[in-house]
């Protein structure tokens, strides 16, 4: 299965790589976004939330939106239904 890399890694690694369409690209992020989730949840590292944050500002891109925007969209859904500052937990 291909694997999306940083853009630097081609330089760094040896080996062979090639550059898909933005549709295959932006669909290879949303499996990145599991993968970096995944690593973050079993390391707990900030280097590893870091590389979900840089899959994230790729992933706007995708729908068309800056960085900026999608802090602004996550304000006005905070505003509306909150954070997560608390830490309530639903019970069933």
């Amino acid at each position: 299965m291909a694997k999306l890399v940083r853009d630097e890694i081609p330089r760094i690694v040896p080996g062979k790589y090639v550059v898909v369409n933005q549709d295959e690209k932006c669909e290879l992020l949303r499996i990145k976004l599991l993968e970096e989730s995944i690593e973050f949840f079993r390391s707990g590292s900030v280097e590893e939330l870091v590389d979900v944050y840089e899959v994230l500002r790729a992933l706007a891109k995708c729908f068309g939106l800056s960085i900026d925007r999608l802090e602004t969209l996550a304000d006005a859904k905070r505003f509306l239904r909150g954070g997560f500052e608390y830490g309530y937990v639903a019970l069933d």
